[in-house]
């Protein structure tokens, strides 16, 4: 039976998962890993260590096709990267492209965290040390985009340097010129930047430093490949927004005065001019997400509150893509003679953690099957689950096992786990997948069975948007915003929780000075069984100033009549831009099944201002343990 590739992932959707990588959803990834290479056949578990520097490996045990020494360099941002053991499940997708060719192909991953494309091109440890380890007969992959699109300060660390154009000296390029009268990248030169006068135009040209990628790879006799940045996770109506797919043709970033442009269309533009292998993964990766749908994604695909960077599987998927994409193209038939057929990964999954779940009620997660390579190219793969853990393929229809159909060869398919304790005790097993009858791969899924655990209501965490992610014995409706409006200006705006990104729901408070009664975000939430409601907790900040002022109260009435304020009689405060935990433990307080608890954020400013201020809030939680 030909080998295969398939990942299986799982991401918990509790109110306590904490994101696992760098780079919020906004509109640049600014991941704390550097630029480092590390074998790409290795365990999605392993460990590389993180450094400037690049070090070399064998990708593959195999040796067919190619038997002459090649090496592939990446040069990218932290969506292409290496990270270390410890930043699970998140994995760049350049640790995976390394599998789909032989032991004669050496990866040198140079792709860093938080760079754009003029970025890395002047910082000496980034494009001038790659390449000086460029030789003739070498391929490079260059993919960049993402932190191009950066908007504000070059230091986050001064928010005060910015300005109404937000500067961009270091990081942001427009997709072909600052000046909106030049449409053609090759004219995008002398004179000075529209945004940075100090710079000429090409100094902010993702097209011009793609260009300069792209001859001085070929000045070192190698061969550059162009590959399309991996969409972010912003949909609207079950598809990728054109935000998302990186075009700003039609919007602008914060107070810039001219859209940024289409960053696909130009380095296609660039491809084309120059004859240059390019690999669309914009839309391969599209294609993919818009598969999951967002809920699915966010929990399978992408990191936790995060729209931006990989999870185990959609790394290895972007890898296949980008493989295949390398493959059919005719320029790079030297190339694909040193492709082989991907060895099964499945068992280097992320284990499938449940943690504690009460006997007598269950706890569900999002999960995902890929696999490709398949032969033959038609048929089913059987998915199993041990006793007291189920597997269903719409969140409803539960069994022990079932089938999952393919064609050509491939398949991804959104499925969903439940883990149901019929017992105190430690759960474990593993979920299998075979092939014509044949066990192909298996995946380690734990629990625990447990008399008491606090159950919990979520809001605006796990990539969930406005809905309420649940546990156990506990239903939410979603977050309901009265007398406030969302923020819908682009959130340049780095938000991190215990160093990790994450993304936020912003509201604008602007003119009102004091706790207005009309003015709230509520929360409910209702228990399908009797509980003690004992937690309460949200992250909050005050976001484009710091007099943001803030109450968080409860009520057991629907007309929220006889509320309790949890901050008691000081209002909530935070610094500019910097989340900060309101985390209240109470009394228990009785809900029998089928009642509801109302939770109210107030909002209000110090003083005055306009409509560009307001409230960020992540994590809204309640809890509860049973009676």
């Amino acid at each position: 039976m030909k080998k295969f590739t398939a990942l299986l992932s799982a991401a918990l959707l509790s109110a306590l998962l904490v994101a696992c990588g760098g780079g919020g959803g906004g509109s640049s990834d600014s991941s704390g890993a550097t630029g480092v290479s590390s074998s790409s056949s290795s365990s999605s578990s392993s460990s590389s260590s993180s450094s400037g520097s690049s070090s070399s490996s064998s990708s593959s045990s195999s040796s067919s096709g190619g038997t002459a020494a090649v090496t592939i360099h990446m040069v990218g941002d932290s969506t292409m990267t290496t990270y270390a053991a410890d930043r699970r499940p998140q994995m760049g997708w350049g640790e995976r492209i390394g599998l789909h060719f032989n032991s004669n192909v050496t990866i040198k991953n140079w792709a860093a965290g938080g760079r754009s494309s003029r970025s890395f091109y002047y910082e000496s440890a980034m494009w001038p040390t790659a390449k000086a380890a460029i030789l003739p007969g070498d391929y490079v992959i260059i993919q960049f985009g993402h932190n191009d699109q950066k908007y504000g300060p070059d230091d986050a660390t001064t928010p005060s340097a910015d300005t109404s154009t937000g500067p961009y000296s270091k990081y942001g390029t427009y997709a072909v010129c600052s000046d909106p009268a030049i449409t053609d990248g090759e004219a995008c030169t002398g004179g000075s930047d529209v945004v940075d006068t100090a710079a000429a135009k090409d100094e902010h040209s993702y097209y011009q430093f793609l260009k300069r990628y792209v001859a001085e790879v070929r000045a070192k006799g190698a061969t550059p490949i162009l590959m399309t940045p991996m969409v972010r996770r912003e949909m609207a109506s079950g598809a990728i927004t054109i935000a998302g797919a990186h075009d700003y043709s039609a919007t602008k970033k914060g107070a810039e005065a001219n859209p940024r442009g289409n960053y696909p269309a130009a380095m296609k533009s660039v491809a084309t001019k120059y004859d240059v292998p390019l690999i669309d993964i914009t839309a391969e990766t599209k294609a993919l997400v818009e598969i999951f749908g967002s809920d699915a994604a966010a929990a399978s695909l992408y990191v936790a509150g995060d729209s931006t960077h990989p999870q185990i599987m959609f790394a290895a998927l972007i890898a296949k893509k980008a493989s295949d994409g390398m493959k059919a193209d005719s320029r790079l038939g030297a190339l694909s003679s040193y492709m082989i057929a991907a060895p099964s990964t499945l068992a280097d999954a992320y284990p499938v953690a449940f943690g504690p779940v009460t006997v007598g009620a269950s706890s569900s997660k999002t999960t995902a099957i890929a696999a490709f390579d398949l032969s033959p190219a038609i048929g089913n793969l059987n998915v199993s689950a041990p006793a007291n853990f189920q597997i269903s393929t719409d969140n409803a229809t539960w069994s022990q096992s079932l089938d999952v159909a393919y064609t050509g060869g491939a398949v991804t398919k959104v499925l969903y786990a439940r883990f149901a304790p019929t017992a105190e005790q430690t759960y474990s097993g593993a979920f299998n997948v075979a092939l014509a009858g044949s066990a192909v791969a298996s995946v380690t899924v734990t629990g625990n069975g447990t008399a008491a655990i606090t159950d919990y209501a979520n809001w605006f965490a796990a990539g969930s948007g406005t809905s309420a992610i649940v546990t156990g014995r506990l239903n939410g409706s979603a977050a309901n915003a009265v007398g406030l409006t969302a923020a819908t200006a682009p959130d340049a705006v780095a938000w991190a929780v215990n160093g990790q990104s994450v993304a936020v729901q912003r509201y604008i408070v602007d003119t009102w000075i004091a706790n207005d009664p009309a003015k709230y975000v509520e929360f409910t939430t209702t228990p399908t069984a009797a509980l003690n409601i004992t937690s309460f907790s949200m992250y909050f900040a005050s976001y484009g100033g710091s007099n943001l002022r803030a109450d968080m109260a409860y009520s057991l009435n629907a007309d929220f009549s006889s509320p309790v304020t949890l901050n008691a009689t000081t209002p909530l405060t935070s610094a500019k831009e910097i989340l900060t935990q309101a985390k209240y433990s109470v009394a228990s307080i009785p809900l029998a099944a089928g009642a509801t608890i109302y939770v109210r954020v107030f909002p209000w400013q110090k003083t005055a201002t306009g409509a560009t201020k307001g409230i960020a809030l992540y994590n809204v939680t309640v809890g509860g343990i049973g009676q």
